[in-house]
């Protein structure tokens, strides 16, 4: 995993786990879009983990309905572990003052805007860091 240093260069590279293709792309497109890196994209909790290690993800953003094994507040806590802040973006309600607590939170439908203001948060975050 790459050091806080890409936040302050302005480009991030940021990894998707989305379960949803559509969603995924459509994420993929607002990142690039915000002018940093989309990385790589997984739908599942083993290839989250091992996709944002191989390509040295600076941030992650997460669905909590992943295909299969554990969910994403697992996958954000795992990668929160290695250093990698994560976004979760999700429609449930219910579950997103849980997941609060491990990371910044998008909700669904994802408006630009929310999604912009989060990444910049984090990364003045990591700058402080």
């Amino acid at each position: 995993m790459r050091a806080a240093g890409a936040f302050q260069r302005g480009s991030v590279r940021i990894f998707i786990c989305e379960d949803n293709a559509m969603i995924a792309l459509m994420l993929e497109d607002l990142i690039e879009d915000f002018g940093h890196e989309p990385c790589g994209i997984a739908d599942s909790f083993d290839t989250g983990l091992d996709g944002c290690r191989a390509a040295g993800a600076d941030l992650a953003l997460v669905d909590l309905d992943l295909l299969d094994g554990p969910t994403g507040l697992k996958l954000v806590e795992a990668l929160a572990e290695e250093g990698v802040p994560s976004i979760i973006v999700s429609g449930q309600v219910d579950l997103i003052r849980q997941a609060h607590r491990a990371a910044s939170v998008v909700r669904k439908p994802v408006v630009d805007t929310e999604l912009r203001a989060a990444i910049e948060r984090v990364g003045a975050g990591r700058r402080g860091a």
